[in-house]
């Protein structure tokens, strides 16, 4: 049996595999360049995106805990808000317009009339 640096071919050539000839990888200047400024871009962009959905938190317009009418009737409560998101969510209205609504005017109504 041969050593380890040693192959048999067909033909009864032999090929020497020696570790000391075999060229090293060409390192690359511009990869590592492009590598970090991936890391940089992608890090950025990840904290921009937190930055913006704090900020958008933060905007959003208040809900009130209640409607009341002139003469001090109350016309709706926070509960009866969140549930008509919900009902709006539900019905998949949100395709129909802006976040704050629009599909409430050209979607189906899903009220009951009186």
């Amino acid at each position: 049996m041969r050593g380890a640096g040693h192959a048999r071919c067909a033909g009864a050539k032999t090929i020497t595999l020696d570790a000391a000839r075999i060229d090293p990888p060409v390192e690359d200047p511009v990869s590592n360049v492009l590598k970090w400024v991936l890391l940089v871009v992608a890090v950025a962009t990840f904290g921009l995106l937190a930055w913006a959905t704090v900020m958008t938190y933060r905007a959003a317009p208040p809900q009130p805990e209640q409607f009341v009418s002139a003469n001090g009737t109350v016309l709706m409560t926070d509960q009866d808000i969140v549930a008509g998101k919900g009902g709006f969510q539900k019905a998949d209205l949100m395709d129909y317009g802006s976040l704050y609504g629009m599909g409430s005017y050209t979607a189906r109504t899903t009220q009951r009339r009186p």
